[in-house]
């Protein structure tokens, strides 16, 4: 027979859950540098209502205050580049060769605001890289956050999360340690059609990447 947890016992485990999920949003806003590489699918559903998966790879290079670099390879081949030098930022596509510039002097922190917000520029877990991810959590209308397992399948032991809102159920595994970073995520958008989910897994962290200024400089072909 299953025996209900008590309640108070349920209580201390959403607080304990909670604690590593913040952790882990304060541990990253205060990091001055990282690299990681994001591999990730996402379903999209079509109009007989199967679910067909495609996929992106990310490597994330970021040196706060102003600096940003991503590259992108997506499942078909298509390969692109974001740039953000302090000054402008540059978007780049490899299969055209083309690119585009703006002035934008300012932090990372307000670039992932303009590209997401003002551009709608696709940027998975852009929130996850801003310095106020802890206090975007915090305003978040979350309706549940529990403790699922400790995991060990990964490279680290990690907390295995589940957290819901009002439009997407999140499952989040965090590593044990020093450097609680996380190393999956599941997104599930409950409220969409067919409830397509968004999956990643992170890879190769570092917090002190060998950082060279030109990584951050964009040189067009031929010049």
């Amino acid at each position: 027979a299953t025996v209900a947890a008590p309640e108070e016992t349920a209580a201390e485990q959403d607080t304990e859950a909670k604690a590593i999920l913040m952790e882990m949003a304060e541990f990253m806003a205060k990091a001055p540098a990282l690299s990681v590489t994001l591999r990730s699918g996402y379903d999209a559903i079509q109009d007989d209502g199967q679910s067909i998966e495609f996929g992106e790879q990310r490597n994330i290079l970021l040196q706060r205050p102003d600096r940003l670099r991503i590259e992108t390879k997506r499942s078909d081949g298509e390969q692109n580049l974001v740039l953000f030098d302090g000054q402008q930022i540059t978007a780049f596509k490899s299969e055209e060769n083309v690119y585009a510039q703006v002035e934008k002097p300012g932090t990372v922190d307000d670039v992932l605001v303009y590209l997401v917000k003002d551009l709608q520029f696709t940027l998975p877990l852009a929130r996850i890289l801003h310095t106020g991810f802890a206090q975007q959590l915090e305003n978040m209308e979350l309706t549940a956050i529990s403790y699922v397992e400790e995991n060990t399948l990964f490279d680290v032991v990690t907390d295995h999360l589940a957290i819901r809102s009002e439009n997407v159920d999140m499952q989040l595994w965090v590593a044990q340690g020093d450097e609680p970073l996380p190393r999956r995520i599941v997104l599930t958008y409950v409220n969409a059609p067919g409830q397509p989910q968004f999956r990643g897994d992170f890879t190769e962290w570092s917090l002190a990447p060998k950082v060279a200024a030109d990584l951050f400089t964009f040189a067009p072909a031929g010049e």
